[in-house]
């Protein structure tokens, strides 16, 4: 079949309301040859806009199943995590680490937001500690832990970077931008501000709110 004919059977095919995809199979030619052939020819537009509309509703309602899909699996692996929380709690309930942990989230962590395993101190060991307690007991050392800080405006960025890097063992790469805090005193008792310090994980954060609601009922 030689060129002539192949592009007469392509506009055929195309009049037919074909896709490039439907016609690039059925004639054996590349999706970049139809486009030079019909991508300024009006009436390839409007078979383009018409099989858009035709497209659109079968488009949406794969999208629609396909996403509920993932919410029903990201569920169950939610639950695993709140099961696999309760089997941890009664491992660890006599490990001073890991109760001391719970016991610090408890009263300084976030327990809002969905996907943010963090703790907030300006206390370097009480940062420490929590840095141990993530590496121990929340796969520390495999998901990406990192940092921030709250400074006041006296204070340098990366002078407290440093001070806080020794304190948790973390490279500097793990810091975030530091926020700055405004404040109408020349000077400010934190010398090295204030660490915010976690994991961005909605399975360990499952996990840790699962944690703090079971363990009240072995405080005796």
């Amino acid at each position: 079949m030689n060129y002539a004919i192949i592009k007469k059977k392509a506009v055929e095919l195309r009049k037919l309301a074909k896709s490039y995809g439907e016609i690039s199979k059925i004639l054996h030619i590349p999706k970049s040859t139809l486009s030079d052939w019909f991508s300024k020819v009006p009436w390839s537009d409007e078979v383009k806009k018409k099989l858009i509309e035709k497209l659109s509703p079968i488009h949406g309602a794969r999208i629609r199943k396909m996403n509920a899909i993932r919410i029903n699996n990201l569920n169950k692996h939610y639950v695993d995590a709140r099961k696999i929380a309760g089997e941890e709690l009664e491992k660890y309930k006599n490990n001073p680490l890991f109760m001391f942990g719970l016991a610090l989230y408890w009263g300084e962590g976030d327990k809002v937001t969905k996907y943010q395993l963090r703790l907030t101190n300006s206390d370097p060991e009480v940062i420490r500690s929590f840095k141990i307690f993530l590496d121990k007991f929340c796969n520390g050392k495999n998901e990406k832990i990192w940092a921030g800080l709250l400074l006041y405006q006296d204070l340098d960025s990366a002078s407290c970077i440093n001070h806080w890097s020794k304190i948790t063992g973390l490279d500097k790469k793990c810091f975030t931008k530091s926020i700055v805090i405004k404040s109408k005193h020349k000077t400010n008792k934190l010398n090295y501000g204030i660490c915010i310090l976690g994991i961005s994980s909605r399975f360990l954060k499952e996990k840790m709110l699962e944690w703090l609601r079971l363990v009240p009922s072995y405080i005796k």
